[in-house]
């Protein structure tokens, strides 16, 4: 028998609902968005290493050719720590010149010294915190265990020998090179102009001598203030043209000589962002040197330039809370530090010591600061401890107190350095 259909088939699929098109939009749109956020964190992470690696490389090299002692500045803080802790009897686990691997080390009384990678400064590490340490939690001798006068002459230790250290290098000073006494001459010399700037364009050469700008008559004053005068006068002419007076000395006769300085004239513009025209000033003045006449004398001198650099110090970080927007523009971190370290060294070994003052009693200002992750901050803990009557905050509560002022300061260090090195390689 044989069978025959009739009639049709047909297939009919039925239209996805416009919803669905919706949630299909929004779908392709969030993997779009995960994988351009992707790509941005790792082009970021990749930057990031890239600066870092350009920062220690810049670092080691200016550190190991120019002067190698510059990044011990900061490992007198550290040994501030240190030397307290150890004549308190309080454990100590580790104490570090420089940070990341290390390069060399050795134990000796349960305590490992060692030398890292990157010479940018020291660390002291203490066994409270070491889930490895072979000490009880309730070991009287752990810091976190002692009576808070113990932990406060720690904490504050590190200040104060940044402190002694800036006090004993002018004492030498006074008593070997000399106390610098400057005659200053009228105007301000340019000790360098950057290549691109403003300066640059207008035609400014390492050697002139400002003597007029905008409405500043610098060849008048002779005092130690022209400099930062001229700085306030173009930080308050941002995107304005300032007309410049200076004197550039004459070319050389074939005997040598050098024919009297010839008064010029140019115009500038300062950077309507950071309101800079691309120059670093120093004082037109003679300089002479006399040692003190007596131990004394140098101690005199050394305690009055400590109380001077430490206001001067205060004031500018003042000046950085109240007006961070443009005081901001001239915070360096610690490549642009070992840089004018270097700088200072080739022209005049002599003013090293102002500058191992200024750098030792910066960090011991900036870190009595009471910041988290700074010692100030810890102070202000352990005074809360007092005003307490001796009950400690919950350990939680401190840790994380410290430890999101130590991202901040870890991501503010980070911004420093790369600012830093896109300065000094003129980027």
């Amino acid at each position: 028998m044989r069978y025959r259909r009739s009639g049709k088939t047909s297939l009919h699929t039925p239209s996805p609902p416009p919803l669905f098109y919706l949630f299909f939009a929004l779908a392709l749109a969030l993997v779009i968005l995960v994988a351009v956020a992707l790509i941005i964190i790792i082009v970021v992470v990749v930057v990031v290493v890239v600066v870092v690696v350009v920062v220690v490389v810049v670092a080691v090299v200016v550190v190991v050719f120019n002067r190698p002692s510059f990044f011990l500045f900061s490992v007198q803080h550290e040994f501030g720590h240190f030397q307290m802790a150890r004549s308190l009897g309080i454990h100590v686990s580790k104490f570090s010149i420089g940070f990341g691997p290390i390069l060399w080390s050795y134990d000796k009384d349960d305590v490992e010294y060692s030398f890292r990678a990157f010479p940018l400064g020291g660390f002291v590490a203490f066994p409270d915190d070491d889930p490895e340490s072979k000490y009880d939690q309730e070991d009287p001798d752990l810091l976190q265990n002692r009576p808070v006068k113990d932990r406060f002459l720690v904490t504050s230790a590190g200040i104060v020998a940044n402190f002694i250290f800036a006090w004993a290098v002018r004492f030498a000073q006074a008593e070997t090179a000399g106390v610098a006494e400057m005659t200053y001459k009228g105007g301000v010399t340019v000790a360098q102009t950057l290549p691109g700037s403003a300066a640059a364009a207008a035609g400014l050469m390492e050697g002139d001598i400002l003597t007029r700008i905008g409405s500043y008559d610098v060849g008048a004053d002779k005092t130690e203030s022209a400099v930062r005068r001229v700085v306030e006068t173009i930080r308050d002419s941002a995107g304005q043209d300032l007309e410049v007076e200076f004197l550039r000395q004459g070319p050389a006769s074939p005997r040598g000589a050098t024919s009297n300085p010839v008064k010029q004239l140019t115009r500038v513009t300062p950077d309507g962002k950071v309101a800079r025209i691309g120059v670093q000033l120093s004082p037109n003045a003679d300089v002479k040197r006399t040692k003190a006449t007596s131990p004394l004398a140098a101690a005199n001198f050394a305690s009055g330039q400590v109380y001077r650099l430490t206001g001067t110090i205060w004031s500018g970080i003042s000046s950085l809370l109240t007006n961070f927007e443009q005081t901001s523009q001239s915070l360096s971190g610690p490549v642009a530090i070992v840089a004018a370290g270097a700088d200072i060294a080739r022209s005049d070994v002599a003013s090293l010591a102002q500058f191992a003052a200024i750098v030792n009693i910066n960090l011991a200002v900036v870190n009595a600061l009471p910041l988290p992750g700074l010692d100030g901050g810890y102070v202000a803990l352990q005074l809360a401890e007092i005003l307490r009557g001796g009950n400690k905050l919950d350990q939680d509560l401190e840790r994380g107190i410290m430890g999101s002022g130590f991202l901040v300061l870890m991501f503010a260090g980070l911004w420093l350095v790369a600012k830093d090195t896109v300065s000094l390689l003129h980027l």
